[in-house]
């Protein structure tokens, strides 16, 4: 999963909601130069899992209310969103643009 030289900045379970639609939870894996989604149910395939290169990334922003709270990253249109309640969205945010 990590290559030679690639660091890990962190581990989160989460659920993620692809661009075509669906609901999948799982782990979301932030290193220095990608993000993975692994989904936690084997049987339910989201397109071979989920990598994306920062470099891809146009945009990162957050949605938050009460409960739930919401990182969206657009890559080339699309849209992906992942969610979970008391997610500390500013965390992630800031390993993301790392």
């Amino acid at each position: 999963m990590l290559k030679e030289g690639e660091n890990l900045l962190g581990k989160w379970a989460i659920k993620y909601f692809p661009p075509e639609g669906g609901k999948y939870l799982g782990s979301l894996i932030i290193t220095d130069s990608k993000i993975l989604f692994i989904n936690k149910n084997e049987s339910e395939k989201i397109n071979n899992g989920l990598c994306i290169k920062k470099s891809e990334i146009s945009s990162v922003r957050t949605r938050n209310n009460l409960i739930t709270n919401e990182i969206i990253i657009s890559v080339n249109g699309k849209t992906h969103s992942f969610s979970k309640p008391f997610l500390k969205t500013n965390e992630l945010v800031k390993f993301i643009k790392k």
